[in-house]
């Protein structure tokens, strides 16, 4: 199990209210994304599929390592501005847009 210091790998998500709601991707496991309720994490919008990703957490010795994958959704996902055809690792600061909305990723540093 990953140390109390290891870096915490978190997805930012934007609230209507204009400030962000953390999810901590610990411990290993999958986070389906979409707009249907049965998702992880649930995104209201129209341009966003009932499920439209996943995002992957594993372990690896003392940290996690984040993985970033597109379920072949309708209007598709981006990191970083690149179009997302395979899984992405993803790094700490990347962002993420599925539709029009843009979630953050982060390693958290306790």
């Amino acid at each position: 199990m990953a140390s109390e210091l290891s870096p915490i790998p978190q997805l930012l998500i934007p609230l209507k209210s204009g400030t962000c709601l953390p999810i901590s991707l610990i411990p290993s496991g999958e986070w389906t994304i979409g707009r249907g309720q049965d998702n992880a994490i649930v995104l209201k919008n129209k341009w966003v599929s009932r499920k439209h990703a996943v995002v992957q957490s594993v372990e690896m010795g003392s940290i996690y390592l984040v993985y970033f994958v597109d379920l072949g959704s309708l209007n598709g996902s981006r990191v970083n501005g690149q179009a997302v055809k395979a899984p992405v690792l993803l790094q700490h600061e990347d962002v993420i847009n599925i539709g029009d909305i843009e979630l953050k990723f982060y390693y958290h540093y306790a």
